[in-house]
């Protein structure tokens, strides 16, 4: 039996994932996971967050018998690996570094953080302590999205990635809904993006994303409506359309295999290194946006070490 400790009851994640570990009812169930301790947390500057703690620490608690504690500490300690579901990514670094001396498999739920700096130390952390660790979206496992993945061995030449985009104050720009349609694109065309240029309407967002090798990428956020997620690939001689919202098995569903699979093997999907470029990658969106449309290119990480982030 995986036990596993789960940090932040601030989210419907919370509930999904322990449904699917817990419920043997449930279709996507995933057999000899226990969520053995929780420890609620919650941001009181973040109505998203405080609001919701008291509903899931009682569910958990009452309907799935689990363990609340008082500290992060005290959840990681019973376990043998944890997930961090705070839905606030700015707690994620204070929490990861309670946590973190234990050295147990961590996995950190959407956004890994809402600042390259803090990422950087999170993954710091991670290796000084040697603790494997992972994040993502559950978008980057959508099954049909992973079917074709996996088959086609050809060059994809852009890609386009499309869905709802929403916004909290608390989570910069493209930090709070955004990194879905950053994580759609990154698991199509890898990493390697050098610069975006993003377009800001009332009703939509464009963002234009150059990678190397003249590949190119685009991003679509609908703000008026519940718009699906879905993907337009393009190869050489044709066109694959995907939407990730109508498959039989649900994304977070998929997420969650993957999650199972590294608190067990330690070895993540993505790298930490993707992870990272990721989060320099929204970075450079919200900076775009934030400048009236400019082009933003990224720079290398070696670049990064000695320049700083991103350039005009």
């Amino acid at each position: 039996m995986l036990n596993i400790a789960m940090i932040g009851l601030d989210t419907s994640h919370a509930e999904i994932f322990t449904d699917l570990v817990m419920n043997p009812e449930n279709p996507h169930f995933i057999e000899r996971v226990l969520i053995k301790a929780a420890y609620p947390g919650g941001s009181g500057d973040l109505p998203l967050s405080i609001n919701r703690v008291e509903r899931y620490t009682s569910l958990l608690r009452d309907r799935y018998h689990i363990e609340m504690t008082e500290t992060p500490e005290e959840a990681a300690g019973k376990c043998d690996a944890v997930w961090i579901t705070s839905v606030d990514g700015r707690m994620h670094e204070e929490l990861f570094r309670k946590i973190c001396p234990y050295g147990i498999p961590v996995f950190i739920d959407k956004p890994f953080s809402v600042s390259s700096d803090s990422a950087k130390r999170i993954i710091d952390l991670a290796k000084k302590w040697n603790v494997p660790l992972m994040s993502s979206s559950s978008l980057r496992f959508g099954e049909n999205l992973q079917t074709f993945l996996s088959a086609y061995k050809g060059r994809i030449d852009h890609a386009e990635c499309i869905g709802p985009l929403t916004f909290e104050m608390t989570q910069p720009g493209y930090f709070w809904y955004g990194i879905h349609l950053a994580e759609m694109l990154f698991s199509i065309l890898g990493k390697g993006c050098e610069s975006v240029q993003a377009a800001v309407r009332d009703e939509m967002e464009m963002v234009m994303c150059e990678w190397s090798g003249g590949r190119t990428g685009t991003l679509f956020g609908m703000k008026t409506e519940q718009a699906d997620f879905e993907a337009v690939i393009t190869m050489k001689d044709s066109e694959k359309h995907l939407n990730l919202s109508r498959t039989q098995k649900p994304y977070y569903a998929s997420l969650l295999d993957q999650v199972v699979n590294f608190s067990k093997t330690g070895r993540p999907v993505p790298e930490n290194e993707e992870t990272l470029e990721i989060i320099h990658f929204i970075e450079a969106v919200n900076l775009s946006r934030n400048r009236g449309g400019e082009k933003v290119v990224i720079q290398t990480k070696k670049e990064r070490t000695g320049m700083g982030r991103c350039e005009t």
